[in-house]
């Protein structure tokens, strides 16, 4: 876990995710838990391109 507040919380409900969706992945699908696993993969989409942006540090503007 992290020593930022705002990481280690992140983490926490990155694994809370994980373990929830292996909770699923056992105990199988119905039709609604497809939809909202597709809005949940398009949640964590925007979440990784943020990640990515923060990894990449600030922008520079061109002159």
């Amino acid at each position: 876990m992290s020593n930022i507040p705002a990481l280690a919380e992140i983490e926490y409900r990155a694994q809370r995710l994980l373990e929830l969706l292996d909770n699923i992945r056992l105990s199988g699908l119905d039709f609604d838990s497809r939809e909202h696993l597709h809005v949940i993969g398009l949640c964590l989409d925007t979440a990784l391109a943020h990640v990515e942006k923060i990894q990449k540090g600030p922008e520079t503007k061109g002159e």
